[in-house]
């Protein structure tokens, strides 16, 4: 019978801490789903990049690449990505700037990851090497 006294065992306190250490660590970009599973949520990943935005070829043509890293991002249509855009002049220029970027779509390493342009600064066009 519970006597209303708290547990002070170590092993207890140690398991408490762990669950709390986990719970914690887990948040990241994950968040409560309305079905109560978790999903993931883009705007508790938002980032801040220094990135390269250009026209590619093939099937996601407005790309922007994190400057020194080898990740890339798809670019999904946002207000301020449609204010971007026209910056980018043609496929022989590109467009350097400090983006703030939220994923639309989970990492996945080697692999390009969609993403919103939630603002932008610092822009320079430069002509493409």
């Amino acid at each position: 019978m519970p006597s209303g006294k708290p547990i002070n065992s170590p092993i207890i306190r140690l398991a408490f801490w762990m669950l709390m250490l986990g719970i914690l660590s887990s948040g990241g970009a994950l968040a409560e789903s309305k079905n109560g599973g978790k999903s993931f949520s883009p705007e508790l990943a938002c980032r801040a990049v220094y990135g390269r935005a250009a026209y590619y070829n093939g099937g996601s043509w407005f790309r922007i690449w994190a400057v020194g890293t080898h990740h890339m991002y798809w670019v999904d249509e946002s207000p301020e990505g449609e204010r971007f855009e026209p910056l980018i002049k043609d496929f022989d220029h590109v467009v350097y700037a400090d983006f703030v970027l939220c994923p639309t779509t989970r990492y996945k390493e080697g692999s390009m990851q969609g993403a919103t342009i939630k603002s932008f600064g610092h822009v320079r066009v430069a002509e493409r090497k």
